[in-house]
């Protein structure tokens, strides 16, 4: 039932028919909701991806009121919740978008939720908050630079007297800047910083 109902979706993406893809969907919500009876779990997946679907091609507001639906339909899922926050954070609801994003990270760890967190959170001045975020995302993946930067710059403006680091050469015979942050270590490669 999806996959066709998205082929036909895509279709109409492709030919840049927006109002037929507006008007399929809707079409397809009066249909399931004139059922009598409750839906299937199939039917309620179904019906969140068709809010899904609207989302991207509404503007701000009608995306947001259609991610709502579908957060309703299916409240435990986190792309759901992605979705809304990156929306939120367009319409400059940047508490509403740090809301959604912890709930996706109450689920599971996720780098773009951490990275797109700590940048919000660091925009309306939480720094602890955004400085947490950043530290987790080298935490989950070592050999994230951007975050690496991201930390220690926001680290950098929380100290008084500024961060010290020395340069080193690793074992590897790699040039590194070593930063030592609150009794972790934290290598960048001297020609990445």
């Amino acid at each position: 039932m999806l996959d066709k109902f998205k082929e036909q979706v895509n279709k109409l993406l492709d030919e840049e028919n927006y109002q037929e893809v507006y008007d399929l969907c809707q079409s397809e919500l009066n249909r399931l909701n004139s059922k009598s009876s409750g839906f299937s779990d199939e039917e309620r997946f179904y019906m969140a991806n068709i809010y899904c679907i609207l989302s991207q091609i509404l503007q701000p507001e009608g995306a947001l009121e259609s991610l709502d639906c579908a957060i309703n339909i299916l409240p435990n899922n986190a792309d759901l919740y992605m979705r809304r926050a990156i929306v939120k954070e367009f319409m400059q609801d940047f508490q509403g978008a740090i809301d959604d994003l912890t709930t996706v990270l109450e689920g599971e760890p996720k780098i773009e939720a951490y990275g797109r967190r700590g940048n919000l959170r660091a925009n309306i001045g939480d720094l602890d908050g955004a400085a947490e975020d950043f530290k987790a995302i080298f935490k989950l993946n070592p050999d994230d630079i951007a975050a690496k930067r991201s930390y220690i710059s926001i680290k950098n403006l929380q100290s008084q007297n500024g961060l010290s680091c020395m340069q080193c050469t690793l074992k590897t015979g790699e040039e590194v800047l070593r930063f030592i942050i609150d009794g972790d270590v934290i290598d960048i490669p001297a020609e990445q910083y």
